[in-house]
């Protein structure tokens, strides 16, 4: 036997040196090895695995490691001849053997199929969970998962010995597989880690004797973080995790708190009613809930709005005995004019030393006749008529915006704008949510290769329009996007197009049209409860600008490539050859 090893390692050596394709060539020397040692298969085979582990043979710069070639081979060797293979001969002194050998690779890839290959299933439960926790004590928490997992332990076993070190280490990737093993899992990992939330000194100080623990990560902002996700991904109630829920909460609480009465330009009352009122359930209101409302009130006093704050106390069934004096003192008294409040409190959104010059505001260049606002059947179809003989349309999307809470669904389309170039259509999708005429709208536009549309980090507005229409039977294949948000970049890359400096604190949409055409969208009613009705003719327009202003960069764009003698025809075509949500463009 040791001489056929020594031929194969001589073999892949050589072909290593000569620069040949081992991956194909030593295949055949290893078929010829498992062929003649088919009896003893299994004990052969480890033979084979030790050996080329230990003789120190090194991956090539083009190759796999000649071992994992060998695993494939025997993979292979044992699917092929399956029905000719005696299994009697695999003994428990080869399979243990063979487990230790793939733990102590630390490879996903070998404790997979050393557990497939060499049915460690049929090892008694006990030796099995000896050896887990052999490997848990050895600190290799990543072997120990995956062996839990393929040795079918994974419920005889207390699993935080094994995801917390994993969490410390950051390995995250492996904690998911084993939270996709079984719900109960998913939700016994987010209540560990709903634990640490604000606590994360006590994660850390657990991660000292961890190796390879990421203490930069293992802070309250980064367990909150990552706690959040997997609570919202693996869909764990939220009793089981309070603190988590209490977290999102709270800084969804902050966040609306800003807007309405930090910022500038503040949110109107009415989004801010309901997205405040949305971060509650009043049907079955969670335990800290009435703690959070009544932490809002004392700041909203304390702001002298007191109309509000006696709204949400009504609302949450505060008694009066837990309200603030001052609240008391003003029971009838109104809301104190947001015009008014402190300058301290304002948070300035334009740094006057970065413009010295108030740049001027972008306007859609059609009459208000020309914008037609969508919420029937019948205007739907004589929309999906229209546009379609329109080559070039501008696409954009509205939706009620997130708040990073635990009990949050995908964001839904609330409304879908479609701008040509002498109309622009405002498409209600929550009047029209179940409307037939959907299934036009996707397969003569959105999959239509014939219509070139634009768009603005289109990928979201095409993932809201799915959520949308998910339950209506209608498969999207979109053809023929643009996306400016990494179009632009291409052209000043490829043809180092001077473009004029622009507000540092303007961003997306508004930055490019800065960029491009020299104005600026108004961007004041960004964050606003699109799903609300009915909508004031001022958001109407607004929504259409976003649509209608992709045009005019598009034909300004045009004119430039024209000046510079480049054919921008040609450039749109062969970007629509690519991948649209990337719109990397390669050009000599």
């Amino acid at each position: 036997m040791d001489k056929d090893i020594s031929e194969i390692t001589d073999k892949w050596k050589n072909m290593n040196q000569t620069h040949i394709d081992t991956d194909e060539k030593i295949g055949p020397y290893l078929d010829k090895y498992f062929m003649k040692y088919k009896k003893t298969i299994y004990d052969s085979a480890l033979s084979l695995f030790y050996a080329l582990d230990t003789r120190n043979l090194r991956k090539s710069h083009k190759h796999e490691p000649i071992s994992i070639q060998a695993l494939k081979c025997f993979k292979d060797f044992v699917d092929r001849n399956q029905a000719t293979i005696e299994e009697a001969f695999l003994e428990q002194k080869v399979i243990l053997p063979a487990c230790q050998f793939a733990i102590y690779r630390e490879s996903e890839t070998w404790i997979s199929t050393i557990c497939k290959y060499y049915h460690v299933e049929s090892l008694p439960k006990a030796d099995r969970i000896r050896l887990l926790q052999k490997t848990v004590n050895e600190k290799k928490f990543s072997s120990a998962a995956w062996f839990a997992i393929y040795a079918k332990v994974i419920r005889e076993f207390n699993l935080q010995d094994i995801y917390v070190p994993l969490i410390c280490q950051t390995r995250i990737s492996v904690v998911e597989q084993l939270m996709k093993q079984d719900p109960a899992i998913a939700q016994d990992v987010v209540a560990c880690m709903d634990k640490y939330i604000d606590n994360a000194g006590e994660l850390a100080s657990f991660a000292r004797d961890i190796p390879g623990a990421n203490f930069c990560l293992l802070n309250d902002k980064g367990i909150a973080k990552f706690a959040k996700r997997l609570a919202r991904e693996y869909k764990v109630p939220i009793q089981i995790c309070p603190r988590i829920d209490y977290n999102a909460k709270m800084n969804a609480i902050k966040f609306l708190f800003r807007r309405r009465y930090e910022q500038r330009k503040p949110m109107d009352k009415r989004t801010w009613e309901t997205m405040i009122d949305s971060v509650f359930d009043l049907d079955s209101p969670a335990s800290e809930d009435n703690n959070l409302v009544l932490e809002l009130i004392y700041d909203l006093t304390n702001y002298q709005q007191y109309e509000e704050a006696r709204r949400l106390a009504h609302l949450h069934r505060i008694p009066e005995n837990k309200w603030p004096k001052l609240l008391l003192s003003n029971r009838s008294s109104p809301d104190r004019p947001l015009s008014r409040l402190g300058s301290g409190k304002i948070i300035s959104d334009r740094n006057p030393k970065l413009v010295s010059v108030e740049p001027e505001k972008y306007s859609v260049d059609l009459p208000d006749d020309k914008i037609f606002y969508i919420n029937s059947h019948e205007k739907f179809k004589e929309m999906n008529s229209y546009i379609t003989k329109h080559p070039l349309l501008a696409i954009d999307t509205e939706w009620k915006p997130k708040l990073g809470l635990l009990n949050e669904c995908n964001p839904k389309a609330a409304l879908v704008q479609i701008a040509c170039q002498d109309r622009i259509f405002v498409v209600d999708a929550v009047e029209l949510c179940r409307d037939s005429e959907w299934a036009t709208f996707v397969n003569a536009i959105i999959n239509n290769p014939n219509l070139i549309k634009l768009g603005f980090s289109i990928h979201n507005d095409l993932r809201a329009i799915s959520e949308l229409i998910a339950d209506m039977n209608i498969e999207t294949k979109p053809e023929s996007f643009i996306d400016y948000a990494q179009f632009h970049k291409s052209l000043v890359q490829a043809f180092k197009i001077p473009l004029p400096d622009y507000p540092a604190s303007s961003g997306g949409l508004s930055k490019l049209a800065y960029t491009v055409l020299g104005k600026y969208l108004v961007k004041d009613d960004q964050y606003t409860n699109w799903a609300m009705r009915p909508l004031t003719t001022d958001k109407i327009i607004y929504a259409a600008t976003d649509a209608y202003v992709l045009l005019e960069i598009h034909e300004k764009l045009e004119s430039w490539c024209q000046e510079r003698a480049i054919n921008y025809e040609v450039l749109m075509k062969a970007l629509l050859k690519k991948d649209s949500t990337k719109n990397k463009v390669n050009i000599k």
